[in-house]
C-alpha cells in the first residue's frame, strides 16, 4: 500500500512539472492571446500591427462565399480583421456563420462602447471532427422551453453542429 501512495505521488508530481514547463521554440504570445478569446481555439491565428475600432465598423463588415475558397472543407472560414474593414471568407454559409460567431466571441463581455479596439488579426478556422454536439437529458427531469432555447442558443455560440434532446427512458 505505502508503495502505491509514492507512486501516486511520483506520477502527480512529474505530472505537475511537465506540465509547468514550457514547450521549446514556441514565441511567447502571451500577451496577444489574453486579447482574443476563442471557443474552441482556432486552427491558425496570426496578429498584425494595429487595431480597429469597434465605433468604426458600421458598414465594415463583408463576407464572401464562394466553393474551395479556403481549405478545410465545407464548415472552413477565415476571419480577417484590419484596420479599415472586416472580411469574413467560406466555402459555404455554414462557414461565414462560424466566421460570425467568432467575430462575436472576439467582443468584450463588459458591453460596447467607443473604446472598445479589436486587435488586427487573421484567423483560419475549420471543425476539427464533423459532428459537434451537446445533449440535453430531459426524460427526468422538466426544463422549461426558454431554459430549452438558450442551451441551443449556448450551443451555436460555441459552434456545436448538433442538438441530441434525450426525452425519455426504457421501452415502455
Amino acid at each position: 500500500m505505502k508503495r502505491f501512495i509514492v507512486l501516486a505521488m511520483l506520477g502527480t508530481t512529474l505530472l505537475w512539472v511537465s506540465c509547468k514547463s514550457e514547450r521549446s521554440g514556441e514565441p511567447d504570445l502571451s500577451g496577444l492571446t489574453s486579447q482574443v478569446m476563442i471557443i474552441p481555439e482556432p486552427q491558425e491565428i496570426q496578429f498584425a500591427n494595429g487595431s480597429l475600432k469597434f465605433a468604426d465598423t458600421a458598414g465594415l463588415i463583408f463576407t464572401e462565399v464562394a466553393e474551395d475558397l479556403v481549405n478545410g472543407g465545407l464548415e472552413a472560414y477565415e476571419l480577417h480583421i484590419k484596420r479599415d474593414k472586416i472580411l469574413i471568407r467560406a466555402n459555404t454559409p455554414a462557414g461565414v456563420y462560424y466566421g460570425m460567431k467568432t467575430f462575436e466571441q472576439m467582443l468584450p463581455l463588459a458591453g460596447l462602447n467607443d473604446k472598445v479596439e479589436l486587435p488586427s488579426v487573421t484567423i483560419k478556422d475549420w471543425p476539427a471532427f464533423n459532428w459537434r454536439g451537446g445533449m440535453l437529458d430531459v426524460s427526468r427531469h422538466y426544463f422549461p422551453p426558454e431554459f430549452v432555447k438558450k442551451f441551443i442558443d449556448i450551443l451555436a455560440f460555441h459552434k456545436l453542429n448538433h442538438f441530441h434532446w434525450h426525452l425519455t427512458d426504457g421501452t415502455a
